[in-house]
């Protein structure tokens, strides 16, 4: 790959929205990621954000199914256990770039579901 992007602020530091669409364009593609993350390396070019799309799909899938897993176990009991798996799942998708067409995190207002769930721990009502 011959198309490392110019840099702007001085050796190492390349212009940034070139390397975010760079790191963008390969989303989904471990070795590819990895390829354009040794060239950025190789270059001197700084770029966090390429290390949270180079993770193991293999270990997300199996944190995945232990939540599912659990939400099987007691269906509709554990309203955290579904927000977490939720959480779970959408970031999953985004490491993945792809996009979910609903997202649990549009209908439930996680703030207030968790205050919700503390209130009722401690025996408070919604009017108290």
């Amino acid at each position: 790959m011959a198309c490392i992007p110019p840099r702007d602020d001085g050796p190492g530091v390349a212009v940034y929205e070139t390397r975010n669409n760079l790191v963008k364009a390969f989303i989904g593609r471990k070795q590819a990621l990895i390829a354009l993350q040794s060239m950025f390396v190789a270059q001197g070019i700084e770029n966090q954000e390429i290390k949270k799309f180079i993770f193991n799909a293999e270990t997300a899938c199996d944190e995945l199914d232990k939540n599912a897993s659990w939400i099987a176990v007691q269906p509709g009991k554990n309203m955290v256990q579904i927000t977490e798996f939720s959480k779970l799942l959408e970031n999953f998708a985004e490491l993945e770039g792809t996009e979910l067409s609903i997202k649990i995190s549009d209908f439930v207002d996680t703030d207030a579901h968790y205050m919700g769930l503390a209130r009722a721990a401690s025996g408070l009502t919604e009017n108290r």
